[in-house]
């Protein structure tokens, strides 16, 4: 992902900022259950379950005897087991349940001999009616840990504004998807079509970019500061809700894309030449996400921009926020939308 970093006193003083809880490991401890969950209200939820151990920690706890219980509002959730994306130090379950705002999710974990965790959070309100946006702005280039202040470049903003008034409590976190689209000019080949035809089918998140630092009297001022996390599967911008025009909104920065032409030839046994064109659809998902989530990514995403060069001592201790009783990680939801497919 393009990320710079903004100023080392701005790192330092963050990560000495201590979130709310903290998890301690004793000399004598043998670890503690990790959870890395997020229940969405669309039915596509998953949630990874492993065993953090200390250094040293002997192996008496294995993962075949974890037992695991999602509730909602004190009814049980079926859960099915994800093999694909289990191993022998992680388990993944998904789950299909529909979810609805305000409902309470618990989530309960024991394995041998370790600590039994809990968790709890509820389904954040859903994501009213939405308008995306679409602008340009000029950014230096951020494509490493350090800003290239040579030159500037032309990033798309992606802005969603949503139909609620701007709320500090409220966080959003937002993707761009984006998938290839060909057009055909001629008599291309069927072979080529076909190739081409099943990479229309397939979606990726986009890299993300940050503001960069803009130009203000000749010296360098940093825009109001952002986070860009991976979380479900794609780089993802997360942040507290904006306003603009009375409305909520969130925005994300992308690498723009323009039409371009991927091959051409000619057609021997028709005499006729072909062209194929490329270009890019986008589509804007959207996440409501609970406070716990919000403070959790916050906190790892501190962890993560903190490290120090060697030269410059050792980097500062940050405190990693979990809202999983009796161990560690985080027991997330969120609410979706998603935009329909457009092409700019």
């Amino acid at each position: 992902m393009r990320r710079y970093i903004r100023s080392l006193i701005l790192f330092i003083s963050a990560a000495f900022v201590s979130c709310e809880k903290t998890v301690d490991f004793p000399a004598e401890d043998s670890g503690r259950i990790y959870v890395n969950a997020l229940v969405k209200d669309n039915g596509q939820s998953r949630i990874d379950i492993g065993i953090a151990k200390p250094i040293g920690a002997e192996d008496n706890a294995y993962l075949g005897y974890l037992k695991l219980v999602l509730e909602a509002d004190g009814n049980p959730v079926e859960l099915t087991p994800d093999p694909v994306n289990s191993g022998n130090d992680m388990l993944s379950y998904t789950t299909d349940a529909v979810f609805t705002p305000e409902q309470i999710l618990t989530l309960q974990a024991s394995c041998g001999n370790l600590p039994s965790v809990r968790a709890e959070a509820a389904v954040p309100a859903r994501i009213p009616e939405v308008k995306i946006l679409k602008a340009e702005s000029q950014s230096y280039k951020n494509d490493g840990a350090w800003m290239d202040t040579d030159e500037l470049k032309t990033l798309w903003v992606f802005t969603a504004q949503i139909d609620e008034s701007p709320d500090d409590e409220t966080c959003f976190g937002m993707q761009v998807l984006k998938r290839k689209v060909f057009e055909y000019e001629g008599n291309v080949p069927d072979h080529e079509r076909e190739m081409l035809e099943k990479e229309e089918l397939i979606e990726q998140t986009d890299d993300l970019y940050v503001n960069g630092l803009l130009p203000d009297n000749g010296e360098l001022s940093s825009i109001d500061p952002e986070m860009v996390v991976d979380f479900d599967g794609g780089e993802t911008f997360i942040s507290r809700s904006n306003g603009n025009y009375g409305k909520a909104t969130v925005s994300a920065m992308v690498e723009p894309t323009k039409r371009t032409i991927l091959s051409s030839g000619f057609d021997a046994l028709t005499g006729l030449s072909y062209a194929v064109y490329q270009s890019y659809e986008y589509r804007i998902r959207l996440y409501r996400i609970s406070a716990e989530t919000y403070d959790y990514l916050a906190a790892r995403y501190v962890g993560k921009n903190s490290f120090l060069p060697v030269y410059m001592g050792f980097t500062p201790p940050v405190y990693v926020y979990t809202n999983v009783s009796g161990g560690a990680g985080m027991f997330g939801t969120a609410s979706t939308y998603e935009s329909e497919w457009e092409r700019y």
